[in-house]
C-alpha cells in the first residue's frame, strides 16, 4: 500500500475515532441533560411555577396597558422561560448561550408577528412583515412620526422575550435574586404609569404575591448553597419548601396595599415634584412611541397631555376622571392643540416654535377680524397639567393668568430658482404656492433678460406682499438660487398654549379671549380671498389621496356656492351617520378617512371632524383638525342649588368635564372672520355665531341661562348625559373653589388608617422576628444557625475555615459569660449533625435551658456596638 493511502486511511480512521467519541459524549450529555429536565431543576419545579407566574403576570399587565396587538405574548412568556432554564444548565461560557438565547427571541417575535401581515402564504407574510419593519426603519431618518404599529408590536414581544429570558436565566444560572425580579418588575410598574385610573389592577396585587414567594424560595435556595458551601448540613435539598410565614406574609402585603387609600387625597408638592423628576423620562417615552408607532398608550390620568400626533385608530378606551370644571357665560369650545398635516392615519403638527410673550398679546392681536368679542372664561383642573402641557383655551387669547409659552407655527420657507425653468423646493412634496410660481418665473424673465445681476430691491419687487427676502445664493457672482420666507400673524397661526409652570389639581386659571359672533350671512359674504399662508398650510393632502373622498365632498357639495355653504352640508351629511366607540383600525395601508366614509360608516368624534376637514380641503376650503374640550349643558349658577363664582364681576355657567368628554372638531378658515369651529360629531350642539352674539355686555347686567339641547342621537361619550343635570344631581363633582367632599372626608381617617397599619406592619415584623430567631426552641440545628446569626451582628459570625468546635471554642473565648451554655449548643450540634446516634429528649431541654441566656448576651453585645466608644 502506498504511502500517502496510508497515510489518509489512518487520518480518516482518527477522525472517525473523535466523531465516534464526540456523539458519545453529546448523546451522554443529552440524556444527562434530559433526564435532569424530568427529574425537575435543582431549584425544584415549585421554583420554576413561581416565576412562570410571575413572568406570566407581568406580560398580562403589558397587555393591559398597551393596546397595541401583541400576538403570541403568553407563548413567549412560556418559551423564554423554559429556553432560559435548558441553557443555564449547560455547563458552557455564559455569554454566548445569552447571546443565542436572544437571537432564539428576535426570530420568535418576528415570527409572531408576521400572523397580523396579509399574505396567502407563509413566505409572504414574512416578506410583508420585513418590508414594513424595512419602510419604518428607512423613515426614522426623516424624523417624521411613524404611523406604523408593527415597530411598537414587534418591540414590545422582543421586550418581553428578553425580561423572561434574563429572568430565568438569572435565576437558574445565578441565582441572583435582583437579576429575577427586577426585569418583570420594571414591565408592571411601567404598565401601572400608563394604565388608566381606576382601571381593575388585579395584575399588581397577584404579582406582588408571587414576586414575594419566588423571593422568599430564592432566599431559602440561596443560604442552603451558602451552607453547602461552608459544609454545614441542613435539612434535605429536596424537602418542601416550608413557606407556612412567607405565604401569609406576602398574603398580608397585598392585603394591605390593596386596601390602602391611595386615590383618597393627593398631595400637590408630592405630585409636582413627581411630574418635575420624571419629565425628561416621558419626554424619552413620547420621542420612543413617536418612533416605534405613533401613538403612545392611553396617559395616566395625573398627566394629561393632547400629543403632537394624532392617530384615527380602532376601538377607543376613555376614562371617566374628572377632567376640568369650566365657568363660562355660555357653551363654548376649549383648544388644546390644533393639527394641519394629514398623512392617511391621522394628524400631526407642522414644524413649531415656543414664544414667552407674557401675560398679554398685544399687537399679535391687530389682525382685521370682524365680529368679536371679548369673553372671559375660567378653568379649574381637575388633574395636574405637567409644565409644556398645554392649557385649555376658548378663543384668540387676550390674557391669561398664569405663566404660559405660545406654540406656533414656523413661517414657511421656499427656495426660489433664479436660473433654470424647475421649482427647487427641498422637502415640500406639493411644490410652490401658485403665487411663488410667478414670482419664480418673473424673477427668471427678469434675470434672463438683464445683462446684470438681480438686486435685493428687484427680487423684492416681484414677490408677494406677506414674502419676505431671507438669503441669495450665488454662483460665479450671479444669484442663482434665493430663500424667502411667508409671513404667518399671530395669534391666527397659534398651535397650544402651553404651561410655563406644572398646575396641581384643583388650581385655576381664568383667560380673556376673543371668540367670533359673525352671522350665517356674515360667513356666507366672507368670500375667499385667503391669505398665501392659510392656502399653504390648510389645504394640504398626500398626493395619494383616494379619490372616492373627493368625489364624495364634490357630490355633497354640488350645490353649495360658497365655502360656508360646503361646510354646512359637509357637517350635516357627517351628522346622520352612527356614533360608536367600538370600531375596528383601517388596515395596513388603506386612507383612514376613506375607511371610515365607505367601510365602517360610523365612529367616534376623530373620524367625524377628520372626514370633514379632509373634504373640505378637497373642495380648497382651509380647514384644520382640532382637540380639545367642547364646554356645552353648562349650569347656571342662579340655581339655587348651585354655588355662585362670579368671572370677572359676573355670573357664569360652570360643569364639571371628565377625561372622556375630550372632544375634536374641525375649524374652517373665513377671510376677515378667523377660524370658526364646526360641529360634525352627531349628538353634539352646534354652537354658533348668534349664540355668543345674543350674550348680555358686561356692563349691562343680568344673566341669560343657557341650556343647549341635544338632538336624538346618543352623547358623543358615555357619562355625558343628554339632558341638563337635576338639582339633586348638579353638584356630583364641585364648581370651582369647592373642595370635592368625599376627599375631604377621606382625609380625615387617612392618618389614623396609616398609622395603624404602619403599628400593624411593625407588629407583624417584631412577631415574625421572635419566632424565627429571638423564639424559645429545643432544636440544636436551630440553636447553633441563630447563635452564628446574633454573633455577626457584632463581628463573630461563623468563618469557612472554622470547623464547628473551633467555632464555638472562638465564642466562648468572647463570651466566657455564657461559655458553658454556648459549648452546650455547640456539643449537641456537632453529635446531631456527624454523631452516630441521634440526639435524645434530655439533650433537647439543655438546648432549650443554653439559649436564653446566649441570645440575650450576643443582643446585648450588638446593641452595645453600636454606642460610642465612651458610652459603651
Amino acid at each position: 500500500m502506498k504511502p500517502r493511502t496510508i497515510l489518509l486511511t489512518t487520518i480518516a480512521y482518527k477522525v472517525l475515532l473523535r466523531v465516534k467519541h464526540g456523539t458519545l459524549v453529546a448523546a451522554r450529555y443529552a440524556k444527562t441533560l434530559l433526564w435532569r429536565l424530568v427529574m425537575g431543576p435543582a431549584e425544584g419545579w415549585t421554583t420554576f411555577l413561581l416565576l412562570l407566574i410571575s413572568v406570566m403576570v407581568a406580560f398580562w399587565s403589558l397587555r393591559i396597558a398597551h393596546p397595541t396587538p401583541t400576538p403570541g405574548l403568553y407563548s413567549i412568556a412560556l418559551w423564554s422561560v423554559l429556553l432560559g432554564l435548558v441553557l443555564a444548565k449547560i455547563p458552557l461560557r455564559g455569554w454566548p448561550l445569552v447571546t443565542g438565547g436572544l437571537l432564539v427571541g428576535l426570530y420568535l417575535s418576528f415570527y409572531y408577528l408576521t400572523t397580523l401581515s396579509e399574505g396567502a402564504t407563509a413566505l409572504d407574510r414574512h416578506a410583508d412583515t420585513a418590508a414594513r419593519l424595512s419602510t419604518w426603519w428607512q423613515g426614522i431618518a426623516s424624523e417624521a412620526p411613524s404611523r406604523e404599529w408593527l415597530p411598537l408590536s414587534f418591540s414590545l414581544l422582543f421586550a418581553s422575550w428578553t425580561a423572561g429570558f434574563i429572568s430565568s436565566w438569572s435565576l437558574f444560572r445565578k441565582r441572583n435574586m435582583w437579576g429575577t425580579l427586577i426585569p418583570c418588575g420594571t414591565i408592571v410598574i411601567a404598565s401601572l404609569t400608563t394604565m388608566l385610573p381606576r382601571e381593575p389592577e388585579l395584575y399588581l396585587y397577584l404579582y406582588l404575591f408571587s414576586a414575594l414567594l419566588l423571593a422568599a424560595r430564592l432566599y431559602t435556595l440561596q443560604r442552603n448553597r451558602n451552607w453547602e458551601r461552608r459544609g454545614i448540613q441542613h435539612f434535605p435539598r429536596r424537602s418542601k419548601l416550608r413557606a407556612p410565614d412567607g405565604l401569609w406574609f406576602a398574603v398580608v402585603v397585598v392585603l394591605v396595599a390593596s386596601l390602602l387609600p391611595i386615590r383618597a387625597t393627593t398631595f400637590d408638592s408630592m405630585t409636582g415634584a413627581w411630574n418635575a423628576a420624571t419629565r425628561p423620562v416621558q419626554l424619552i417615552a413620547f420621542d420612543l412611541y413617536r418612533t416605534l408607532g405613533g401613538t403612545p398608550p392611553t396617559r395616566p390620568a395625573e398627566v394629561h397631555s393632547f400629543r403632537p400626533v394624532q392617530t384615527i385608530g380602532g376601538a377607543a378606551s376613555l376614562r371617566d376622571e374628572p377632567a376640568i370644571i369650566v365657568t363660562a357665560p355660555t357653551a363654548i369650545y376649549l383648544t388644546a392643540r390644533h393639527y394641519d398635516v394629514y398623512d392617511h392615519r391621522g394628524w400631526q403638527t407642522s414644524p413649531t416654535y415656543s414664544t414667552s410673550p407674557g401675560s398679554r398679546f398685544g399687537s399679535g392681536l391687530d389682525t382685521g377680524l370682524m365680529h368679536t368679542r371679548e369673553i372671559d372664561v375660567r378653568v379649574t383642573t381637575m388633574l395636574p397639567i405637567g409644565q409644556g402641557e398645554p392649557i385649555f383655551i376658548g378663543g384668540y387669547p387676550v390674557d391669561i393668568s398664569v405663566g404660559h409659552t405660545i406654540e406656533a407655527l414656523q413661517s414657511p420657507r421656499y427656495h426660489l430658482s433664479i436660473v433654470g425653468s424647475q421649482p427647487d423646493t427641498p422637502g415640500d412634496a406639493e411644490g410652490l404656492p401658485d403665487d411663488l410660481q410667478q414670482a419664480q418665473l418673473r424673477l427668471q424673465e427678469m434675470s434672463d433678460a438683464s445683462d446684470h445681476a438681480l438686486t435685493s430691491r428687484d427680487i423684492v419687487s416681484v414677490l408677494p406682499p406677506d414674502v419676505s427676502l431671507v438669503s441669495k445664493d450665488f454662483t460665479g457672482g450671479q444669484a442663482t438660487q434665493v430663500t424667502v420666507e411667508r409671513h404667518i400673524p399671530s395669534p391666527l397661526a397659534i398651535v397650544s398654549i402651553l404651561a410655563a409652570d406644572s398646575l396641581a389639581s384643583g388650581e385655576s386659571y381664568e383667560t380673556s379671549v376673543l371668540v367670533s359672533t359673525a352671522s350665517e350671512g356674515d360667513l356666507i359674504a366672507a368670500g375667499t380671498d385667503y391669505p398665501g399662508w392659510i392656502t399653504d398650510t390648510y389645504l394640504q393632502l398626500p398626493e395619494d389621496t383616494p379619490s372616492g373622498v373627493a368625489n364624495l365632498a364634490w357630490e355633497l357639495t354640488s350645490d353649495a356656492e360658497t365655502p360656508y355653504e360646503m361646510a354646512v352640508a359637509i357637517r350635516d351629511y357627517l351628522r346622520t351617520l352612527e356614533y360608536a366607540l367600538d370600531v375596528t383600525a383601517p388596515p395596513h395601508g388603506a386612507d383612514a378617512v376613506e375607511y371610515f366614509l365607505f367601510e365602517l360608516e360610523k365612529g367616534y368624534c376623530t373620524h367625524f371632524a377628520s372626514a370633514m376637514t379632509v373634504m373640505l380641503r378637497a373642495r380648497g376650503v382651509p380647514s384644520r383638525f382640532v382637540a380639545g374640550y367642547v364646554a356645552e349643558g353648562l349650569m347656571d349658577d342662579s340655581d339655587d342649588s348651585a354655588t355662585e363664582h362670579p368671572v370677572n364681576g359676573s355670573h357664569g355657567q360652570h360643569r364639571s368635564f371628565f377625561a372622556n368628554n375630550s372632544h375634536a372638531w374641525c375649524e374652517v378658515f373665513f377671510p376677515e372672520y378667523g377660524w370658526i369651529p364646526f360641529e360634525p360629531t352627531p349628538g353634539y350642539t352646534i354652537i354658533t355665531g348668534e349664540d355668543l352674539a345674543g350674550l348680555p355686555s358686561e356692563d349691562g347686567g343680568g344673566e341669560r341661562e343657557i341650556a343647549p339641547e341635544r338632538g336624538d342621537e346618543p352623547g358623543i361619550f358615555p357619562g355625558l348625559p343628554t339632558d341638563p343635570p337635576d338639582d339633586d344631581t348638579a353638584h356630583t363633582h364641585p364648581a370651582p373653589g369647592e373642595t370635592q367632599p368625599d376627599r375631604r372626608d377621606m382625609r380625615q381617617f387617612l392618618l389614623p388608617l396609616g398609622v395603624a397599619t404602619g403599628l400593624t406592619a411593625l407588629g407583624l415584623a417584631f412577631w415574625l422576628a421572635r419566632r424565627r430567631l429571638f423564639g424559645e426552641t429545643t432544636e440544636p440545628r436551630l440553636a447553633y444557625s441563630r447563635t452564628g446569626y446574633l454573633a455577626a451582628l457584632s463581628g463573630l459570625g461563623p468563618q469557612d475555615n472554622l470547623t464547628p468546635n473551633e467555632y464555638g471554642s472562638r465564642l466562648t473565648t468572647a463570651a466566657p459569660q455564657v461559655s458553658t451554655s454556648l459549648e452546650r449548643i455547640v456539643d449537641t450540634y456537632v453529635r446531631s449533625c456527624y454523631g452516630q446516634h441521634g440526639i435524645t429528649d434530655e439533650d433537647r431541654r439543655k438546648v432549650a435551658e443554653a439559649w436564653p441566656p446566649v441570645r440575650n448576651h450576643l443582643i446585648r453585645r450588638a446593641l452595645r456596638g453600636l454606642l460610642p466608644g465612651r458610652l459603651r
